[in-house]
């Protein structure tokens, strides 16, 4: 958690973690803070999950399988093991082909 609190206060710059580091790392914060169910609970957990995942460099990709959904190919996802209590997916989904709305 000290490199937690440092990263959030600007004390050590970004670091690029390996999945085993975030593991040891996230798990143990995610089992403290998965109890707390309030609105800044919830925040707090996503929060902290997230300052973590954004210095992971290089997670493997797992084997992404077709999620059905959508016309044609769907949306491809996959799971990375060892989140605990929460859960790693990998996913691609398909290039768009249509018109791009922003264009009008």
């Amino acid at each position: 958690m000290a490199s937690l609190l440092g990263a959030l206060a600007g004390a050590a710059p970004p670091r690029n973690s390996t999945l085993a580091q975030f593991l040891a790392e996230a798990n143990p914060l995610a089992k403290r803070l998965v109890a707390d169910t309030s609105l800044s609970g919830q925040d707090r957990y996503l929060l902290s999950l997230a300052s973590l995942a954004v210095q992971l460099d290089d997670v493997p990709v797992p084997d992404l399988r077709d999620s059905g959904q959508g016309m044609g190919a769907g949306t491809f996802i996959g799971l990375n093991p060892g989140g605990d209590p929460f859960t790693i997916v990998g996913s691609r989904k398909p290039a768009f082909i249509g018109r791009d709305c922003a264009s009008g």
